[in-house]
């Protein structure tokens, strides 16, 4: 049987050599991507283009040994990072330091400042699962749980055919992959007790301190609030910021209900018990209706105390559970974002004669429009853009399904026979989903500017003429998963210089209706001589300033333009 460490290691150093090929066309795509930033108006989706490239060269980079180069990297990443997270565009200095940032970048040597070897570590093998460019959490996870040490990973397609001839290993191995998980079961442990009842004041805070609680008693509304003061110092005892507030509903000056005002206004994790004398329950039930989470009768009954103690206790742990669980969840929809992200195409080929420009905006996290693009000879140009039924985690996973199906079937065949092979391979995942995909799929034939198509029900594909003219491509099938027979038909268009193939999802006509009766309004950049970028940006704006700032639906635009 053939060493599976030894055949990593070929792999590995035959992907540093491919990769050593590949490493200044990205360097100087991050510097194509910067360039586009800054002669464009200002544009955080354009930003973010750039931060994703330096975070994924960053990465790749350290993973081949290029370090200088990764070093570099994800200094850029790191100075566009806070505003990326922020939403906002950076400011003057942050652009400077961009700028040197990537002249610096630009002048490292594309060497290797290190080599990589596999070797082993007794008992424990350490394999290595080669990172592409994307991460490929899921197999890493899978791995780490059948013990064996992940140093890094990506193409779980090669690596799925050698788990079998590797040895499991008795123990997981900590700390080799980051988690993201938090921890949910935070105690209850801090209590403010406020009531100006000194002897009542100490009874509950004996009662507290007793079950373990660190307790924190105070006499009025005034000295309460000097307390409750946001991110105190861990020494500080002047601020107190607790998870459990006793208050009061009847003080002099500065009342419970105000207390309570002040700590619903600042939004903190605490729980609330409002404790009151008999023939005051109203106040305390209107106290209620303002976000108390309970309250007491004075004089306080021990079995009455320490059920509504356990009762409020269980409400904060629930809720710190479910606000944990909210945030893993918006961290594994970000990064199947960025996942998604990274499936689309990275690059633009050089296509003789024409130009090319292509956007997807989710309006989740993820969302079920794509594109995509094959080369697969030099006069061979394979393009698709697909709009899976929905929105959203489902969407997406269908999604992801489709464009590895029809990338994995469309190569030099013409698109009738790829599509039909497509929408065959698919048939089984579409019936249990319940679901149906929209494809357009052209080949160009770049020689004598000939586009053979298919348009599997997406209907919005247009050529717009330099003449003025618009035509709509014809014929047009059902879409995938319809299931009202199979058959396509194939249709053929030809470029003039000038032309523009228009596609778009029909997020465009959600937010621009009248576009579906009059496409006038699309040919302006065309008349002006615009780029294939410039009509596709153009386009994108005539949705988004619809949208604003609440996106209803996947919006993709591609544009390919044959030059003049």
């Amino acid at each position: 049987m053939t060493d599976p460490t030894q055949q990593f290691q070929h792999q590995l150093e035959a992907l540093k050599v491919a990769y050593q090929e590949q490493l200044p066309g990205k360097i100087q795509q991050l510097g194509h991507l910067w360039q586009q930033y800054k002669q464009g108006a200002p544009d955080l989706t354009r930003f973010r283009d750039f931060y994703r490239a330096a975070h994924t060269l960053a990465g790749s980079s350290g993973i081949y040994g290029y370090d200088d180069v990764g070093r570099a990297a994800r200094h850029l990443e790191h100075l566009c990072k806070p505003w990326v997270e922020a939403a906002n565009l950076p400011d003057p200095d942050t652009l400077q330091a961009i700028e040197l940032g990537l002249e610096h970048l630009q002048h490292q040597p594309v060497e290797p400042t290190r080599e990589l070897e596999l070797g082993t570590v007794e008992p424990t093998p350490i394999y290595w699962i080669i990172q592409a460019e994307q991460d490929p959490l899921d197999l890493a996870n899978t791995l780490t749980r059948q013990g064996y040490q992940v140093m890094v990973c990506s193409s779980p397609a090669e690596l799925q055919s050698q788990l079998p001839t590797l040895p499991a290993h008795s123990s997981p191995i900590d700390g080799i992959l980051p988690t993201t998980s938090e921890q949910t079961d935070t105690p209850v442990n801090r209590v403010l007790v406020v009531d100006d009842d000194e002897d009542i004041n100490r009874l509950l805070c004996q009662w507290l301190g007793a079950a373990g609680f660190q307790v924190q008693g105070v006499v009025s509304g005034e000295v309460a609030l000097t307390y409750l003061q946001p991110n105190p110092p861990a020494n500080d005892r002047s601020s107190f910021l607790p998870d459990l507030v006793f208050l009061d509903v009847l003080m002099p000056g500065i009342s419970g209900l105000q207390v309570l005002q002040h700590i619903r206004q600042q939004q903190w994790d605490m729980a609330v018990i409002m404790t009151t004398a008999f023939g005051s329950e109203q106040v305390a039930i209107d106290a209620l209706r303002q976000g108390a989470d309970d309250y007491l009768r004075k004089p306080f009954d021990p079995q009455e105390f320490q059920t509504v103690l356990q009762r409020t206790i269980a409400r904060v742990e629930l809720r710190r559970q479910n606000a944990a669980l909210r945030r893993q969840l918006q961290i594994e929809l970000a990064r199947a974002a960025e996942i998604q992200q990274e499936l689309l195409p990275r690059t633009i080929p050089e296509l003789p004669g024409f130009d090319l420009a292509a956007r997807c905006l989710s309006a989740r996290e993820v969302g079920g429009d794509f594109y995509d693009w094959q080369v697969p000879a030099p006069d061979l140009f394979n393009l698709v853009l697909g709009d899976v039924m929905g929105k959203g985690l489902p969407a997406a996973l269908m999604m992801a399904t489709v464009r590895a199906a029809i990338r994995a079937l469309a190569r030099q065949t013409s698109p009738l026979i790829n599509i039909q092979y497509t929408a065959n391979a698919l048939e089984s995942d579409l019936i249990r989903s319940e679901s149906f995909v929209t494809l357009f799929h052209a080949q160009l034939y770049i020689p004598q500017r000939r586009l053979t198509f298919v348009d599997g029900g997406h209907g919005h594909a247009l050529m717009l003429r330099q003449t003025g003219q618009i035509e709509e491509l014809h014929p047009r099938g059902m879409p995938l998963g319809s299931f009202f027979g199979d058959a396509y038909e194939q249709g053929v268009i030809y470029f003039q210089p000038g032309d523009a193939l228009l596609l778009f999802s029909d997020g465009l006509l959600e937010a621009r209706p009248d576009l579906s009766k009059d496409r006038s309004p699309l040919l302006k950049p065309l008349l002006d001589h615009a780029s294939a970028t410039e009509l596709m940006e153009y386009t994108l704006k005539l949705a988004l300033q619809e949208f604003a700032d609440h996106q209803t639906d996947d919006l993709t635009v591609l544009v390919l333009r044959c030059q003049a």
